[in-house]
């Protein structure tokens, strides 16, 4: 299944980059293709959370937005209501009649 991971960036440190990569490689480890912003932040902008400053937000949403709606399901991490970004790629997919699944709760049905 090819998941969309939408989360907050903007606001917490190193843009909360620990978390999504975290939940990525939980989500790979159950089979899934993952589609991590913040892994393609790094790859394709040679992004460094620790020390460079982002983007405006329409700069990530043109390669954010398209990976939304290739995608099966959206699972978001804690907090993405606010995030302008999470909340747009929800909406997206919501209107698109893609799934959004929290991660704590499609992780813990998981276990069971």
């Amino acid at each position: 299944m090819k998941i969309y991971l939408a989360g907050p960036m903007r606001g917490i440190p190193e843009y909360n980059f620990p978390a999504f990569f975290a939940a990525a490689e939980q989500l790979k480890k159950l089979g899934h293709e993952v589609w991590n912003p913040a892994e393609h932040d790094v790859k394709l902008d040679n992004f460094n959370p620790k020390t460079d400053a982002v983007k405006d937000l329409k700069y990530y949403m043109k390669r954010d937005l398209p990976a939304v709606l290739e995608s099966d399901i959206v699972v978001v991490l804690p907090g993405w209501k606010h995030s302008q970004g999470a909340r747009l790629e929800v909406r997206v997919a919501n209107q698109c009649n893609i799934p959004v699944h929290e991660l704590d709760k499609l992780l813990s049905e998981k276990k069971e």
